[in-house]
Protein backbone atom coordinates (compact mmCIF):
# COMPACT_ATOMS: atom_id res chain seq x y z
CA UNK A 1 0.00 0.00 0.00
CA UNK A 2 1.22 3.53 -0.33
CA UNK A 3 3.15 5.42 2.15
CA UNK A 4 0.07 7.54 3.66
CA UNK A 5 2.95 10.71 3.55
CA UNK A 6 2.41 10.76 -0.71
CA UNK A 7 -1.34 10.37 -0.69
CA UNK A 8 -3.29 13.82 -1.09
CA UNK A 9 -6.71 13.25 0.30
CA UNK A 10 -8.92 16.42 -0.48
CA UNK A 11 -13.23 17.02 -0.31
CA UNK A 12 -15.31 18.69 -2.33
CA UNK A 13 -17.60 21.65 -0.28
CA UNK A 14 -20.13 21.75 -3.04
CA UNK A 15 -20.29 18.45 -4.10
CA UNK A 16 -20.84 17.83 -0.29
CA UNK A 17 -23.50 19.79 0.44
CA UNK A 18 -25.41 18.68 -2.91
CA UNK A 19 -24.92 14.91 -1.90
CA UNK A 20 -26.94 15.43 1.16
CA UNK A 21 -29.44 17.39 -0.43
CA UNK A 22 -29.62 14.20 -2.27
CA UNK A 23 -29.61 12.13 0.88
CA UNK A 24 -32.34 14.19 2.34
CA UNK A 25 -34.64 14.18 -0.95
CA UNK A 26 -34.41 10.69 -1.14
CA UNK A 27 -36.06 10.22 2.93
CA UNK A 28 -38.52 12.74 2.47
CA UNK A 29 -40.31 11.09 -1.03
CA UNK A 30 -40.42 8.32 0.78
CA UNK A 31 -39.45 5.76 -2.01
CA UNK A 32 -37.77 2.47 -1.29
CA UNK A 33 -35.70 2.03 1.15
CA UNK A 34 -37.88 4.46 3.24
CA UNK A 35 -41.37 2.84 2.57
CA UNK A 36 -40.37 0.15 4.62
CA UNK A 37 -42.09 -0.10 7.54
CA UNK A 38 -39.23 0.24 10.72
CA UNK A 39 -36.92 1.04 8.84
CA UNK A 40 -34.25 2.21 11.28
CA UNK A 41 -33.77 -0.69 13.81
CA UNK A 42 -32.19 1.66 16.64
CA UNK A 43 -35.25 4.04 16.82
CA UNK A 44 -37.94 0.91 17.99
CA UNK A 45 -38.41 0.99 21.75
CA UNK A 46 -38.59 -2.46 23.27
CA UNK A 47 -42.31 -3.15 25.24
CA UNK A 48 -42.61 -1.69 28.29
CA UNK A 49 -40.18 1.06 28.27
CA UNK A 50 -41.23 4.62 28.16
CA UNK A 51 -39.26 6.69 25.33
CA UNK A 52 -36.32 8.94 26.38
CA UNK A 53 -36.63 7.53 29.65
CA UNK A 54 -33.85 6.33 32.12
CA UNK A 55 -34.76 2.09 30.84
CA UNK A 56 -34.42 3.81 27.36
CA UNK A 57 -31.08 5.07 27.58
CA UNK A 58 -29.65 2.74 29.44
CA UNK A 59 -31.21 -0.13 26.80
CA UNK A 60 -29.42 1.93 23.94
CA UNK A 61 -26.27 2.70 25.70
CA UNK A 62 -25.79 -1.79 25.80
CA UNK A 63 -27.52 -1.83 22.16
CA UNK A 64 -25.33 0.80 20.50
CA UNK A 65 -22.03 -1.11 21.99
CA UNK A 66 -22.78 -4.05 20.04
CA UNK A 67 -23.56 -2.36 16.43
CA UNK A 68 -20.51 -2.92 15.29
CA UNK A 69 -19.42 -5.35 12.50
CA UNK A 70 -23.08 -6.86 12.94
CA UNK A 71 -26.39 -6.89 11.21
CA UNK A 72 -28.17 -3.78 12.66
CA UNK A 73 -31.70 -4.93 12.39
CA UNK A 74 -30.58 -8.29 14.05
CA UNK A 75 -28.38 -6.51 16.91
CA UNK A 76 -31.37 -4.26 17.78
CA UNK A 77 -34.16 -7.52 17.28
CA UNK A 78 -31.99 -8.81 19.90
CA UNK A 79 -31.50 -6.75 22.30
CA UNK A 80 -35.02 -5.72 22.28
CA UNK A 81 -35.76 -9.50 22.92
CA UNK A 82 -33.60 -9.16 25.97
CA UNK A 83 -34.61 -6.22 27.65
CA UNK A 84 -38.06 -8.21 27.96
CA UNK A 85 -36.47 -10.87 30.13
CA UNK A 86 -33.61 -9.06 31.33
CA UNK A 87 -33.51 -5.67 33.41
CA UNK A 88 -30.55 -3.52 31.57
CA UNK A 89 -29.94 -1.76 34.77
CA UNK A 90 -28.78 -4.60 37.04
CA UNK A 91 -26.57 -5.86 34.79
CA UNK A 92 -23.38 -4.58 37.12
CA UNK A 93 -24.78 -7.18 39.67
CA UNK A 94 -24.76 -10.00 37.56
CA UNK A 95 -22.20 -12.57 36.75
CA UNK A 96 -21.08 -12.86 33.82
CA UNK A 97 -21.79 -16.50 33.18
CA UNK A 98 -25.55 -14.79 33.68
CA UNK A 99 -25.07 -12.45 31.07
CA UNK A 100 -23.55 -15.00 28.83
CA UNK A 101 -26.36 -16.70 28.67
CA UNK A 102 -28.61 -13.89 26.74
CA UNK A 103 -25.78 -13.03 24.85
CA UNK A 104 -23.61 -15.88 23.22
CA UNK A 105 -26.47 -17.23 21.65
CA UNK A 106 -27.04 -14.32 19.11
CA UNK A 107 -24.06 -12.10 19.39
CA UNK A 108 -20.53 -14.96 19.85
CA UNK A 109 -20.30 -14.59 15.99
CA UNK A 110 -20.06 -11.52 13.81
CA UNK A 111 -19.91 -10.90 10.57
CA UNK A 112 -17.11 -12.89 8.64
CA UNK A 113 -13.94 -10.82 8.79
CA UNK A 114 -15.23 -9.05 12.14
CA UNK A 115 -13.90 -11.27 14.94
CA UNK A 116 -12.45 -8.13 16.71
CA UNK A 117 -15.47 -7.48 17.79
CA UNK A 118 -16.89 -11.05 18.97
CA UNK A 119 -16.58 -10.21 22.31
CA UNK A 120 -19.98 -8.87 23.37
CA UNK A 121 -20.01 -10.47 26.79
CA UNK A 122 -16.36 -8.54 28.14
CA UNK A 123 -17.83 -5.50 26.43
CA UNK A 124 -21.86 -5.38 28.42
CA UNK A 125 -19.34 -6.61 32.16
CA UNK A 126 -16.69 -4.12 31.50
CA UNK A 127 -19.00 -1.24 30.57
CA UNK A 128 -21.59 -1.71 33.05
CA UNK A 129 -18.85 -2.22 35.83
CA UNK A 130 -17.71 1.76 34.69
CA UNK A 131 -21.09 2.97 34.27
CA UNK A 132 -21.82 1.86 37.51
CA UNK A 133 -18.32 3.00 39.37
CA UNK A 134 -18.27 6.45 37.58
CA UNK A 135 -21.46 7.55 36.46
CA UNK A 136 -23.87 5.64 39.08
CA UNK A 137 -25.15 3.81 36.60
CA UNK A 138 -27.00 6.39 34.11
CA UNK A 139 -25.87 6.61 30.69
CA UNK A 140 -27.64 9.88 30.81
CA UNK A 141 -24.35 11.45 32.85
CA UNK A 142 -22.36 11.29 30.28
CA UNK A 143 -23.40 14.26 28.79
CA UNK A 144 -21.25 17.12 29.34
CA UNK A 145 -21.46 21.18 28.70
CA UNK A 146 -20.07 20.52 24.99
CA UNK A 147 -20.44 17.43 22.36
CA UNK A 148 -16.54 17.07 22.13
CA UNK A 149 -16.28 16.45 25.80
CA UNK A 150 -19.12 14.06 26.02
CA UNK A 151 -17.29 12.01 22.83
CA UNK A 152 -14.42 11.41 25.64
CA UNK A 153 -16.79 10.30 28.01
CA UNK A 154 -18.28 8.15 26.05
CA UNK A 155 -15.26 7.16 24.40
CA UNK A 156 -13.63 5.49 27.16
CA UNK A 157 -16.14 2.70 27.30
CA UNK A 158 -15.42 -0.49 25.39
CA UNK A 159 -17.08 -0.55 21.73
CA UNK A 160 -17.48 3.30 21.46
CA UNK A 161 -14.29 5.08 19.75
CA UNK A 162 -15.21 8.35 18.41
CA UNK A 163 -17.62 7.02 15.23
CA UNK A 164 -19.67 4.39 17.42
CA UNK A 165 -20.19 7.65 20.12
CA UNK A 166 -21.67 9.78 17.50
CA UNK A 167 -24.48 6.84 16.91
CA UNK A 168 -25.08 7.10 20.45
CA UNK A 169 -25.45 10.70 20.51
CA UNK A 170 -27.60 10.52 17.53
CA UNK A 171 -29.77 7.93 18.90
CA UNK A 172 -30.07 9.96 22.67
CA UNK A 173 -30.53 13.36 20.58
CA UNK A 174 -33.91 11.26 18.72
CA UNK A 175 -35.33 9.47 21.97
CA UNK A 176 -35.20 13.52 23.69
CA UNK A 177 -32.43 12.08 26.04
CA UNK A 178 -29.91 14.53 25.30
CA UNK A 179 -30.15 18.08 23.72
CA UNK A 180 -27.02 19.58 22.02
CA UNK A 181 -26.71 23.08 19.72
CA UNK A 182 -26.83 22.05 16.04
CA UNK A 183 -23.74 23.53 14.54
CA UNK A 184 -21.85 21.10 17.45
CA UNK A 185 -23.54 17.82 15.86
CA UNK A 186 -22.53 15.26 13.05
CA UNK A 187 -23.26 12.61 11.79
CA UNK A 188 -21.32 8.95 11.78
CA UNK A 189 -18.84 8.59 9.10
CA UNK A 190 -19.54 4.83 8.81
CA UNK A 191 -18.49 2.56 5.62
CA UNK A 192 -21.88 3.92 3.82
CA UNK A 193 -21.17 7.46 4.24
CA UNK A 194 -16.89 6.66 2.79
CA UNK A 195 -18.63 5.14 -0.05
CA UNK A 196 -21.18 7.16 -1.06
CA UNK A 197 -19.26 10.04 -0.67
CA UNK A 198 -16.11 8.57 -2.69
CA UNK A 199 -18.58 7.68 -5.29
CA UNK A 200 -20.05 11.21 -6.07
CA UNK A 201 -16.53 12.71 -5.93
CA UNK A 202 -17.27 14.69 -2.21
CA UNK A 203 -13.69 12.84 -1.33
CA UNK A 204 -10.89 12.37 -3.59
CA UNK A 205 -7.87 10.52 -3.25
CA UNK A 206 -4.51 11.42 -5.54
CA UNK A 207 -1.25 9.21 -5.27
CA UNK A 208 -2.91 5.31 -4.75
CA UNK A 209 -4.55 2.66 -6.08
CA UNK A 210 -6.28 1.43 -2.66
CA UNK A 211 -6.60 3.23 0.44
CA UNK A 212 -7.06 2.56 4.41
CA UNK A 213 -10.57 3.61 5.15
CA UNK A 214 -9.71 5.46 8.36
CA UNK A 215 -7.70 7.70 6.47
CA UNK A 216 -10.90 9.15 4.90
CA UNK A 217 -12.59 9.52 7.89
CA UNK A 218 -11.36 12.35 9.40
CA UNK A 219 -11.49 14.55 6.62
CA UNK A 220 -15.15 13.48 6.16
CA UNK A 221 -16.34 13.84 9.34
CA UNK A 222 -15.06 17.70 9.53
CA UNK A 223 -16.72 18.38 6.32
CA UNK A 224 -20.44 16.94 7.25
CA UNK A 225 -19.72 18.68 10.65
CA UNK A 226 -19.12 21.98 8.57
CA UNK A 227 -21.91 21.67 6.34
CA UNK A 228 -25.03 20.89 9.25
CA UNK A 229 -23.36 23.88 10.75
CA UNK A 230 -23.73 25.65 8.14
CA UNK A 231 -26.88 24.15 6.49
CA UNK A 232 -28.81 23.67 9.27
CA UNK A 233 -29.19 19.77 8.63
CA UNK A 234 -30.32 17.28 10.71
CA UNK A 235 -28.16 15.59 11.81
CA UNK A 236 -30.41 12.89 12.55
CA UNK A 237 -32.11 12.76 9.59
CA UNK A 238 -28.94 12.61 7.75
CA UNK A 239 -27.61 10.02 9.23
CA UNK A 240 -30.41 7.80 9.11
CA UNK A 241 -30.56 8.20 5.37
CA UNK A 242 -27.25 7.82 4.34
CA UNK A 243 -27.64 4.51 6.60
CA UNK A 244 -30.42 3.70 5.17
CA UNK A 245 -29.40 3.82 1.52
CA UNK A 246 -26.04 2.54 2.21
CA UNK A 247 -27.76 -1.19 3.83
CA UNK A 248 -30.71 -1.54 1.35
CA UNK A 249 -29.67 0.26 -2.07
CA UNK A 250 -25.80 0.22 -2.31
CA UNK A 251 -26.19 -3.34 -1.48
CA UNK A 252 -28.33 -4.13 -4.36
CA UNK A 253 -24.46 -4.01 -5.88
CA UNK A 254 -25.94 -3.58 -9.31
CA UNK A 255 -25.24 -0.32 -11.27
CA UNK A 256 -28.49 -1.12 -13.21
CA UNK A 257 -30.45 -0.75 -10.33
CA UNK A 258 -28.30 2.08 -9.70
CA UNK A 259 -29.15 3.99 -12.51
CA UNK A 260 -32.75 3.13 -12.68
CA UNK A 261 -33.77 3.27 -8.59
CA UNK A 262 -31.32 6.03 -7.11
CA UNK A 263 -31.11 9.63 -6.83
CA UNK A 264 -27.56 9.48 -5.71
CA UNK A 265 -25.57 9.09 -9.01
CA UNK A 266 -22.35 7.50 -7.85
CA UNK A 267 -19.98 6.75 -10.77
CA UNK A 268 -18.35 4.15 -8.74
CA UNK A 269 -18.55 2.01 -5.72
CA UNK A 270 -14.77 0.95 -4.68
CA UNK A 271 -14.25 -2.83 -3.81
CA UNK A 272 -13.48 -3.53 -0.18
CA UNK A 273 -11.86 -5.64 1.82
CA UNK A 274 -14.22 -8.12 3.86
CA UNK A 275 -13.23 -6.07 7.20
CA UNK A 276 -13.94 -2.83 5.48
CA UNK A 277 -10.09 -1.66 6.52
CA UNK A 278 -9.12 -0.99 2.78
CA UNK A 279 -10.70 -0.01 -0.36
CA UNK A 280 -9.26 -0.23 -4.03
CA UNK A 281 -10.62 3.03 -5.17
CA UNK A 282 -10.58 2.45 -9.27
CA UNK A 283 -12.04 -0.86 -8.86
CA UNK A 284 -16.07 -0.58 -9.36
CA UNK A 285 -17.44 -3.94 -7.88
CA UNK A 286 -20.69 -3.46 -9.29
CA UNK A 287 -22.75 -5.49 -11.48
CA UNK A 288 -22.86 -4.16 -15.28
CA UNK A 289 -20.41 -1.67 -14.24
CA UNK A 290 -18.34 -1.75 -17.08
CA UNK A 291 -20.87 -0.93 -19.56
CA UNK A 292 -22.61 2.05 -17.74
CA UNK A 293 -19.64 3.83 -16.30
CA UNK A 294 -16.27 2.53 -18.98
CA UNK A 295 -14.34 5.27 -20.55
Amino acid sequence: MPNSNSIQITTNYKKGVELCEKVLEMKKQGAYPFSIPDLFPDAIIPEGIKRGSLQHAIYLFYSVSLDRGRESRVVYKKCREMAELLDFSELPNLLPEYIRCFLDKNFAKPKPGKEVFGQPVKTWVENSRTLEEKFQGDPRKLKADTVEETIKNISRFRGYKEQMSWLLIKNYLRAGIWEFPLEECNIKTDRHVVRISYGTGVIEVKGAYKIRHDLLVQPLSKLYQEIIRNKKFSPIELNDAFWAIGSYCCKKNNSLYCLGNCSIGCETKPTADKKFTTLILNQDNRKNSRNLFSK
